[in-house]
């Protein structure tokens, strides 16, 4: 397994007078999130506040799998998302603070 950073926008449907859960689709975004949160995908990720774009951490065999995770996630279909960048990610410090 690889771990990849996924660096979103907001897309032309992203209403940016509301905040993440305001937005159209959200239960069926946050179904399809939850979903890969549970098979050990997606490691960590949440809404960037400055832009109202999102950051994810993935665990994935490769980016092609990756990509297919974001190509089945409504936020992405509908244009609520944009992608705008998958890339291999090395983690060199591991240290969270709570």
């Amino acid at each position: 397994m690889a771990t990849f950073i996924v660096l979103s926008g907001p897309g032309p449907r992203r209403d940016l007078a509301k905040d993440a859960r305001s937005q159209e689709l959200w239960d069926e975004h946050a179904a399809h999130i939850d979903h890969h949160v549970a098979s050990g995908m997606i490691v960590m990720g949440g809404p960037l506040l400055d832009t109202q774009g999102a950051l994810l951490i993935v665990q994935a065999e490769d980016e092609a799998a990756v990509r297919a995770m974001l190509d089945a996630d409504p936020w992405y279909a509908a244009q609520i998302l944009t992608l705008e960048r998958v890339a291999p990610w090395q983690i060199f410090i591991d240290e969270p603070r709570r």
